[in-house]
This record gives structure tokens, sequence and C-alpha cells, in this order.
């Protein structure tokens, strides 16, 4: 990133999915998708707040209804899920104790301040 430009928002990675049922969950694909979907969003947003605006900007972790379904075959993915959901909550009071605020949601969403006049 130019050291001129500031960044004001990212989305985090795209999901990793694959449904099967419990039985056959193998600790390569456990890796895979725990890698794309917790570990890339904390690196993708470990990154990004080395970048960001000193006027904030926004951390969208898109995660899933189907952590709340329970669907059979869904055990990883919503899993994986899950803990993106906890992490962005996590985050959100994070950032609010280093910003004016924040989001405690799905989305961690600083709140900018306003510029001095």
């Amino acid at each position: 990133m130019k050291p001129s430009g500031w960044s004001t928002s990212w989305s985090t990675t795209r999901p990793s999915t694959r449904f099967q049922p419990f039985e056959d969950i193998t600790e390569t694909e456990f890796r895979r998708q725990s890698d794309t979907n917790v570990l890339g969003s904390i690196l993708v947003i470990q990154q990004y707040l080395r970048q960001v605006s000193p006027h904030g900007g926004s951390i969208i972790i898109i995660s899933t209804a189907g952590i709340t379904t329970n669907n059979p075959g869904s055990a990883l993915y919503t899993s994986t899920k899950s803990a993106q959901t906890t992490l962005a909550r996590v985050l959100a009071n994070e950032v609010a104790a280093r910003k004016s605020g924040s989001t405690p949601s799905r989305q961690a969403r600083p709140t900018p301040k306003a510029p001095a006049r």
C-alpha cells in the first residue's frame, strides 16, 4: 500500500466450504477449513489494523446463519464460522478500547473519529 493512501475497509477471506458427515472429517480437511476461515481472517485483520486510517475504517467478517441451524454434515464448517463470529465480537471489544467506539456484533466496525476543525 502506498504511504499516501489509507485503507478504510477490508473484507476477510473467501470461506472454505465442504460439508461431510462428522465421522468423515479428516485432520487435513480440519486444517484446510480452519486455516482458511479462522487463521485467514486473523491474518487479514492483523494486516488491516496495521494499515487502517487514523480516522477509522470497517472490518467485515462474513459468517453464516448455519451456526444456528445445526444441519447434518456441517459440523466442521459451522465450527470454523462460529469461531469467526466469536472473533468478531472479541475484536469489536478490543477495537472499542483503542478507538472511539465499535459495534460489537458479527461486524467489528470501529467508529471513525471526526476530523479536528
